[in-house]
């Protein structure tokens, strides 16, 4: 599948996993050990982070989890309709390409999940928290796209944004509150460990593959100042649009208002072929 700014699924690559080990002296035993005693004793915050982050059938899913968030930053601070439009085009480019590029790594390595290995080696009666997805271990989807979804809006919004996530009230789960968006993105890769799904390596080496891909598009939307606090600021996209129209009506020459109307059209996805390299 094509990514829209990485040059192909395998462009970032965080690495192998640790290498399979049913040794007790190994990494790979104790990174399943930690698994199994987090799941047996988690407190009641972990449970809740767990559920809060689980995101499976019957709700958002992940993706639509951080596009929620940014809903709730779009009406809660009044972003004009430019700057919302950018933002839901920069979320929407992030989220594709973070699974595009996990699901090749994913297939690429293609390590078994936790309870496989503990009912193999460990515990034959062990259950996780959460229900195993059908599909390999490393890296984490869910702390992939977090990591570049989160950063794409801290990108936006400002580094240091406390704000409080309701995206599951309507169900009955509480809403919780973070003292800026990176912090949401690293609790969503830990709810992973607490839900026996994954193992640590691949969490927090997906959550750091979700923002150095999301940074292989740094020139994207490089002239927007749509980060601007109060979300109330001219974006690339509309001051872009607002050139076009200036020279529609000025009369400028046509070789003029051609470039310029490439660049309007061209203003929710800048810098693309830049970022391609």
């Amino acid at each position: 599948m094509r990514p829209f700014v990485l040059r192909g699924g395998l462009d970032v690559d965080p690495g192998p996993p640790l290498p399979y080990s049913e040794s007790p002296a190994s990494p790979f035993f104790r990174e399943a050990k930690e698994v199994h005693a987090t799941v047996e004793a988690l407190t009641d915050e972990q449970r809740a982070i767990a559920r809060f982050w689980a995101d499976g059938p019957g709700t958002p899913t992940p993706a639509g989890h951080a596009v929620s968030i940014l809903s709730q930053l779009v009406r809660g601070r009044g972003c004009t309709l430019d700057v919302a439009a950018e933002a839901y085009a920069r979320v929407g480019i992030a989220a594709a390409d973070a699974f595009v590029g996990c699901w090749a790594i994913k297939y690429k390595y293609n390590l078994l999940r936790p309870v496989t290995y503990i009912r193999n080696v460990i515990d034959p009666a062990w259950r996780p928290f959460l229900d195993t997805p059908p599909f390999p271990e490393y890296v984490s989807g869910h702390a992939v796209q977090s990591g570049a979804t989160m950063q794409v809006l801290t990108d936006l919004f400002g580094e240091n944004l406390p704000f409080t996530d309701r995206t599951h009230e309507a169900p009955g789960l509480a809403a919780r509150s973070f003292r800026s968006l990176l912090q949401a993105g690293e609790e969503a890769a830990s709810s992973r460990l607490y839900g026996g799904i994954h193992f640590r390596r691949p969490t927090s080496a997906a959550s750091r593959w979700g923002v150095r891909s999301e940074g292989r598009s740094a020139g994207f939307g490089s002239e927007s100042d749509s980060r601007s606090s109060s979300c109330r600021s001219r974006s690339g996209t509309s001051r872009r649009c607002e050139r076009y129209a200036l020279s529609l009506r000025s009369g400028e020459g046509a070789a003029r208002r051609r470039d310029a109307g490439t660049m309007c059209r061209r203003a929710s996805v800048p810098d693309l072929e830049r970022a391609r390299g």
